[in-house]
């Protein structure tokens, strides 16, 4: 590529972001006060009351997956993360392919974030203030400060997550540290023993999809590499410590619920949202700052997500994959186009599918059908980092990192891939599968013809590296 033409490729703000700012972009992505409110039941009717146990064994497994993303960012820093990885591995097909379905799958996923958001406010609104108020006219409001605080700077958007984070964890702890307190005659180690999984070793198969899932969006540093200091070092570090951070914090808060409800499965398993629960308990009047810490996950992953994923679709605009007027970057060196264009398409999508079914559902709904694509993006990856380092980079090829890790890596997600797709789910759960297959042949006809008809088509991914 010549030098003129490389003037012309819009980019983004350049060393605006450090180390911790990442980090906490990340585990806002992951939302930890939604995950754990409404997973941990889940867990806890497939694996009993050693739920948190689980929990530390979906955090080593997605300690492997974040090896995929680490390695190929130490080689190749990208804003178009997982579409440019798979993309410069497979070849030009692929990277359409892997484009289209990243934006299908995490548009569908972050509108059940966009739901929740405003069902969980308006919730807020009507138990403490007796205020009612149309959930989806929050989400809206939500929508428009997302898109105002995430196309007013990288620097602006980042540091409000990392306010809004920081105080979504604090009230976390304050909430389970009076659980411990109130209930402190029921603590024990007994959530942590493996003696106490349901059914054995078998009760950690049904418990660990659900943990797998609170867990996805932890790489979310990595389309932010463009705009990070030393993104080689710094996007593998946060990687890591997301994964770390957030298995210790869930596992903590998923002990402190279940001592909090005295270590009763049945009542566990059966609560919608057992951490609140507990709360009341322990926190009476002030049971609020547990729905306040909901109410700042929310609102914190949607900036997060916002910010991640629009780069990424961003950066499959800019070299080529995508329509080029998705690559346009505002005063601001955010990428506007894009941000718009998740933003719109999140709430068209949930709006549409709310005509019809309850808030709560439609969470459901589109975090289930969205999660099938995020699974599958990821196992591709796992293929993708050693396709690349065999044929690309043989002489940094490492049989641990580039095979080992990311065989095993594909192995631990073929559960919760399976846990989604499976015969006998209630509908519309069972339609699911179907839907992500008949969008996967469509997108592979389209990247067939469309490579045929464009030779040029899929040529620059991997071309615009973050750090140069």
């Amino acid at each position: 590529m010549s030098d003129d033409v490389r003037v012309e490729v819009p980019r983004l703000r350049k060393n605006a972001l450090s180390l911790s700012e990442i980090v906490s972009s990340s585990l806002a992505n992951v939302a930890p006060a939604m995950c754990i409110y409404f997973s941990l039941s889940l867990i806890v009717g497939g694996a009993g009351i050693a739920a948190p146990l689980t929990i530390l064994l979906a955090a080593i497994a997605m300690g492997f997956h974040a090896n995929a993303i680490t390695e190929f960012t130490k080689a190749l820093p990208s804003t178009g993360s997982y579409v440019t990885f798979i993309g410069k591995s497979f070849g030009r097909r692929m990277s359409v392919i892997v484009a289209l379905m990243y934006v299908f799958s995490y548009i569908v996923a972050i509108g059940s974030v966009i739901t929740m958001g405003g069902y969980w406010t308006a919730d807020i609104l009507k138990n403490f203030l007796s205020v009612q108020v149309p959930w989806w006219l929050i989400s809206v409001l939500f929508v428009l400060l997302v898109y105002w605080l995430t196309t007013s700077g990288i620097k602006l958007s980042v540091r409000t997550i990392v306010t809004v984070f920081a105080f979504e964890v604090g009230l976390l702890l304050i909430s389970a540290i009076a659980m411990l307190i109130v209930a402190h005659a029921y603590i024990s180690f007994a959530p942590l023993n493996p003696a106490n999984l349901k059914n054995g070793w078998g009760g950690v198969g049904l418990g660990f999809p659900i943990a797998i899932f609170m867990f996805i969006g932890v790489g979310n540093s990595a389309p932010l590499a463009e705009e990070t200091e030393n993104p080689r070092k710094n996007v593998p570090r946060a990687v890591y410590a997301s994964v770390i951070v957030a298995g210790l914090l869930y596992t903590f808060l998923g002990y402190a619920t279940i001592i909090g409800l005295h270590a009763d499965e049945a009542a566990i398993a059966k609560a919608s949202v057992p951490f609140i629960d507990a709360a009341k308990v322990a926190l009476g009047g002030f049971v609020i700052l547990a729905y306040l810490a909901g109410f700042t996950s929310t609102l914190a992953c949607l900036i997060g997500a916002t910010n991640g994923q629009s780069r990424v679709i961003f950066s499959a605009a800019r070299e080529g994959l995508l329509p080029k007027w998705l690559a346009g970057v505002g005063r601001k060196q955010t990428p506007v186009a894009a941000i718009r264009f998740y933003l719109v398409v999140a709430c068209l999508v949930t709006f549409i599918w709310s005509i019809t079914a309850a808030p709560l559902d439609v969470y459901g709904y589109l975090s289930t059908l969205g999660a099938i694509g995020v699974i599958l993006v990821y196992i591709t990856l796992n293929f993708a980092l050693t396709v690349f380092f065999k044929r690309q980079r043989p002489g940094e090829f490492r049989v641990w990192l580039h095979g080992i890790v990311p065989a095993v890596s594909t192995l631990t997600m073929l559960l919760p891939l399976w846990g989604l797709v499976q015969p006998g789910q209630p509908v519309p759960f069972n339609v699911f599968p179907y839907v992500v297959l008949i969008y996967l042949v469509l997108v592979i006809a389209y990247a067939l013809v469309a490579t045929k008809m464009n030779p040029e088509l899929g040529k620059r991914v991997g071309s615009v590296v973050a750090d140069k």
